[in-house]
């Protein structure tokens, strides 16, 4: 959960600092739609190694909402009148977006994701357990199934054998 802040709050201050139009944003007094694609591709960028990894588990849809959250927050931060400094305003926008998901949905998304990492091991090591004790089904018909292709093939070499023998 830190290295997923941690990502967020570089890639976002690179994102702000290099790729905001601030010709664009000085005169206009907000940011262009440019500037919320970036942000929003940004934030979606950061978040997709993790929806990947916990994919098909509750930690999803909270990644999610945070993520949709997120670009909204750093949005609505950045969209105001350009400020005297606007690479102080830009720490400070990544700060509080940082901020935010400490104090909204760390803890309970940190738990989660805790709780899909045990549920997984719990999974693996009793797939390693039940694929290998002739106990369990699976692993009977995996060695009926390894038994006869061995068979199959023992029969195919020997068939080949004979004809080999036989010219």
């Amino acid at each position: 959960m830190d290295e997923l802040i941690e990502l967020l709050s570089a890639e976002l201050g690179f994102q702000l600092t290099v790729h905001t139009d601030l010709i664009q944003w000085e005169a206009l007094g907000r940011l262009g739609t440019d500037d919320f694609e970036n942000i929003n591709a940004t934030i979606r960028d950061v978040f997709a190694p993790w929806v990947r990894q916990y994919a098909y588990t509750a930690v999803v849809p909270i990644l999610q909402h945070c993520r949709n959250a997120i670009a909204h927050v750093v949005w609505a931060s950045m969209n105001v009148p350009f400020p005297r400094d606007p690479f102080e305003h830009i720490d400070r926008v990544v700060e509080n977006t940082v901020y935010v998901i400490r104090r909204t949905v760390y803890e309970s998304l940190k738990v989660d994701m805790l709780m899909a990492n045990h549920c997984a091991h719990l999974i693996q090591r009793n797939w390693r357990r039940a694929v290998v004790d002739p106990a369990y089904i699976v692993c009977r018909k995996r060695l009926m199934y390894e038994f006869k292709k061995i068979s199959s093939e023992i029969d195919m070499y020997g068939d080949i054998l004979s004809v080999s023998a036989g010219l």
